[in-house]
């Protein structure tokens, strides 16, 4: 063994092969030889372990099997551990040992050969997988073979993962404190530099998109070439005919779940409260996000406002004016369209169990509302017309109550009218209300009856007030 060693020091070694260059060729030669040696051996120990009785084989391999020593493997372990610990505490340092040699690899190594090295493997690679699969699609007994292997495997795995949860049953204190535990030993610092570094690279990123592309980011030019030539090669029909297909899977697959939850009442309940509990987290988010922007002091909400003023709310503008476009349009296009669509929307609805519902719906709100003290003081007539008087106080101090502005907007609002279309309106308006309101007798007398109470009740509200 000391010789064997001392002939493989690696000065030693390159000398040998380099003096000896048919040396070289042998062993290159020869390792081919090794490895087939290795699967002939396999080969050969299969064929005689398939040759043997049931008994024999199960004999031989039980045998080999009762071997193998877990102490032994146990107590290499644990010397190893021992040895590792003991290492580290005398020499935490120990690793910068390898400082030397790591700086020379990256010196002297020329990383641009190993590019190319590595890519002209990758082809040999490619060729390869690509002749096997070729290879493998001619028989559709092996892709059959390989494809059922498949589900024993997942199997497997789910039946390995089944059984560690369910062996897993710590008490849930125990359970919490390991998380927590392992939570309070993570590096925080090293992981908010690593998200800082990562945050400024983002940025210098994106300050290079600029510099390289002036005026326009180069990003633009760059994933526009990246996608035409993407689209150039995709068949829009099959890829806009998966995606439909996907989600008509997807529909089947809600329609079986909701099917199956329907079917089970504890299902159903249990469903409603998940929905619910989920629903009270992110309303109690909001709200506690809320109640402290309530409590920031004006110098913060100054800033604040001044950022949101940055919002472009003029492309909102104009991404609401280009919707409203496209439906004209598709209007012009189809005039029909737009009553279709409401038309087949107002056939799925039963329009009378939607009034049930509104007029039940407003029926309710009320309720709550006066259900209120604000509300109820809200509506208590002083407070109504208190509100009334700050709005008239409002009024009168606004522009629209100098002296002429309503009769100046009326007469240009008129002048804008029509006056024979106003008046064809008005007559076809008042001509159908009089003829509805006089067509029966009972009607008539009510329309006089109202007319001569109001007109005595207009009478004596007069002679009071000259009285006065």
């Amino acid at each position: 063994m000391r010789k064997l060693m001392a002939g493989l020091e690696p000065e030693s070694v390159e000398l040998a092969f380099k003096g000896d260059p048919e040396l070289a060729r042998e062993t290159i030669e020869q390792a081919y030889n090794v490895e087939m040696a290795y699967v002939s051996a396999i080969k050969a120990l299969c064929e005689y372990l398939d040759g043997l009785s049931p008994e024999e084989r199960s004999a031989v391999l039980e045998k080999h099997i009762e071997t193998v020593d877990g102490s032994a493997f146990a107590s290499a372990t644990n010397t190893w551990s021992e040895l590792v610990m003991k290492v580290h505490d005398e020499r935490p340092d120990l690793a910068e040992a390898t400082f030397p040699a790591v700086d020379a690899i990256f010196r002297e190594t020329d990383f641009g050969k190993v590019r190319e090295a590595l890519t002209a493997l990758l082809d040999y690679c490619t060729a390869y997988m690509t002749h096997a699969i070729a290879m493998m699609m001619e028989n559709p007994v092996v892709i059959a073979n390989i494809v059922g292997v498949v589900p024993p495997i997942a199997n497997s795995l789910i039946k390995i993962i089944s059984v560690t949860l369910e062996e897993t049953k710590l008490p849930p204190e125990i359970l919490a404190s390991a998380l927590f535990n392992t939570l309070g030993a993570l590096d925080a610092e090293e992981l908010g530099r690593m998200l800082t570094t990562a945050s400024k690279m983002a940025i210098d990123l994106h300050a290079g998109n600029y510099i390289l592309g002036h005026e326009e980011p180069r990003f633009r030019a760059v994933f526009m070439d990246f996608m035409k030539r993407v689209l150039d090669n995709v068949d829009n029909e099959a890829t806009t005919g998966a995606a439909v297909a996907l989600a008509e899977d997807l529909e089947v697959i809600a329609g079986v779940l909701v099917e199956l939850i329907a079917r089970d009442p504890e299902m159903v309940v249990l469903t409603s409260r998940m929905a619910t509990s989920i629903q009270n987290v992110l309303v109690r988010v909001i709200a506690n996000g809320l109640t402290e922007a309530v409590a920031w002091p004006d110098e913060l909400l100054v800033r604040v406002a001044g950022e949101m003023a940055e919002a472009e709310t003029v492309e909102i503008g104009r991404a609401i004016d280009s919707a409203v476009t496209l439906a004209l349009r598709l209007r012009e296009a189809d005039p029909n369209l737009h009553r279709k669509l409401l038309a087949d929307a107002l056939q799925g609805l039963d329009v009378g169990r939607l009034e049930l519902l509104m007029s039940a719906a407003v029926t309710d709100v009320k309720a709550a509302m006066l259900a209120d003290p604000g509300v109820r003081g809200a509506l208590e007539p002083e407070e109504v017309g208190r509100r009334i008087n700050d709005h008239l106080v409002r009024f009168n101090g606004s522009a629209a109550a100098r002296p002429g502005a309503i009769k100046d907007y009326v007469t240009c609002m008129l002048g804008a009218v029509d006056t024979r279309e106003l008046e064809k309106a008005v007559h076809t308006v008042s001509e159908g209300m009089m003829d509805a309101t006089l067509a029966t007798g009972e009607r008539v007398k009510m329309l006089l009856k109202v007319v001569a109470r109001n007109a005595w009740r207009f009478v004596k509200l007069v002679v009071r007030a000259l009285a006065g």
